[in-house]
């Protein structure tokens, strides 16, 4: 579902660098859609899913942080972009503490957002497969998947399930 039809959500604040990274975005062969704020930002990812978002650090109302946070509740597997002008390596080592994807500096290097975009788009479709995998392979291999009639086979399946996610030893 990712890769080239990865849709992209960008929260930049100033019209032209809206326009000038929607284009640069759209121009690497995603799908953008921009807004001006970091409150129409979350409540746009709520609305509907994207696979990557770029967001400007300084915006009215909430900021690149708070967007972070807001985002991070509803899906906590989106990689986050960072952009900023005032990049300082305190903004930077705090936005990927608080769990963004990558920074970006500004003046913006377009290049430097597709490259990146794309590169967040792989994790994304690389993350989904991992979960995808991960609950095939927990299906597969669950206690769910035994087959039992007789109902000591069904009491010990139940007793297997009781254990499975702990770290007790079990004989």
């Amino acid at each position: 579902r990712l890769q080239m039809n990865a849709r992209v959500l960008i929260i930049e604040d100033d019209r032209d660098g809206r326009r000038s990274v929607t284009e640069a975005v759209e121009d690497a062969g995603f799908t953008a859609m921009a807004v001006a704020s970091g409150e129409d930002g979350v409540a746009e990812f709520r609305k509907q899913p994207f696979d990557v978002v770029l967001t400007d650090l300084m915006l009215p109302g909430i900021d690149g942080l708070a967007v972070l946070a807001g985002i991070r509740k509803i899906n906590d597997k989106a990689p986050i972009l960072i952009m900023t002008a005032y990049g300082t390596v305190s903004s930077a080592v705090q936005a990927l503490k608080a769990g963004a994807y990558d920074y970006i500096l500004k003046p913006l290097d377009l290049e430097d957002i597709q490259s990146k975009v794309s590169r967040a788009v792989e994790t994304a479709r690389l993350r989904l497969e991992v979960a995808r995998l991960s609950e095939t392979v927990h299906d597969r291999y669950s206690a769910r998947s035994m087959v039992a009639v007789s109902e000591g086979m069904k009491e010990i399946i139940r007793q297997v399930e009781a254990v499975a996610n702990s770290n007790a030893t079990v004989l």
